[in-house]
C-alpha cells in the first residue's frame, strides 16, 4: 500500500509539473526562435499564422499572439532576417526597454554563414541585420515588439533564460507535495526488529 501511495504522489507531482510548464511565447523551447509578422512602420508584431516562411535552419516556430510572457532573469533577443531593412522597439509591460541596431539596408542581404537569409542563428550575428539583446530581471515580463523602420515582413525573437531562476508556484507545490508524501510514508514505517 505504501508503494501505491508513493507512486500516486510521484505521479501527481509529475502531472502537475508537466501541466504547469510556462506557456510563454507559444511554448517556444530553449534554442528555438519565435517568428513574428509586422505590417509596416508603427505596427506591432503579431502571430505568423500561415503568413511566415519558417527558418531554413529548422530552428523556428510561430511565436503565437503577443503579449509574449517570459520569465526572467534572462535575455530577450530580437533579430531581423530576410531583407536587412527593418528595425524594432522592444517593450516590457508597455515600457520601452530598447531598440534593435540600425540595419544596413543592403539588398540582397547575406547572413553570416552563407546566402541563407532566413536562419536567425546566422542573422543575429550579422552586422547588416538589425538585432539586439535585452536583459530581463527576475520575474515575469510581458513583451511586445513594434516596427520602427523598414517594410512589412517577418523576424525572430529568442528568450534565453539564465541560471538560478526562482521556481514557479507549481514547481514549489510539486516539491512540497512530494516531501509531504515521503514524510508520511517514512513516519508510518515500522521499525525493523532483530
Amino acid at each position: 500500500m505504501k508503494k501505491n501511495i508513493l507512486k500516486t504522489v510521484l505521479l501527481l507531482g509529475t502531472i502537475l509539473l508537466t501541466t504547469a510548464q510556462n506557456d510563454s511565447a507559444a511554448s517556444i523551447q530553449p534554442g528555438q526562435w519565435g517568428e513574428f509578422l509586422f505590417q509596416g512602420v508603427g505596427s506591432f508584431a503579431q502571430a505568423c499564422g500561415s503568413g511566415c516562411q519558417p527558418s531554413s535552419g529548422g530552428n523556428s516556430v510561430d511565436a503565437g499572439s503577443p503579449d509574449w510572457t517570459v520569465e526572467g532573469p534572462g535575455s530577450f533577443i530580437v533579430t531581423d532576417a530576410f531583407l536587412a531593412v527593418d528595425q524594432f522597439a522592444i517593450y516590457d509591460f508597455g515600457l520601452l526597454i530598447g531598440q534593435t541596431s540600425l540595419p544596413s539596408g543592403l539588398t540582397p542581404p547575406v547572413c553570416l554563414g552563407g546566402l541563407d537569409t532566413t536562419n536567425p542563428a546566422y542573422c543575429v550575428n550579422d552586422p547588416n541585420y538589425s538585432h539586439g539583446a535585452f536583459a530581463l530581471g527576475l520575474g515575469e515580463h510581458s513583451i511586445t515588439i513594434q516596427q520602427i523602420a523598414g517594410i512589412a515582413g517577418a523576424a525572430y525573437f529568442e528568450d534565453v533564460p539564465q541560471g538560478n531562476v526562482a521556481p514557479e508556484p507549481a514547481t514549489m507545490f510539486l516539491i512540497g507535495s512530494n516531501l509531504v508524501g515521503l514524510s508520511w510514508i517514512l513516519k508510518r514505517r515500522r521499525p525493523l526488529t532483530g
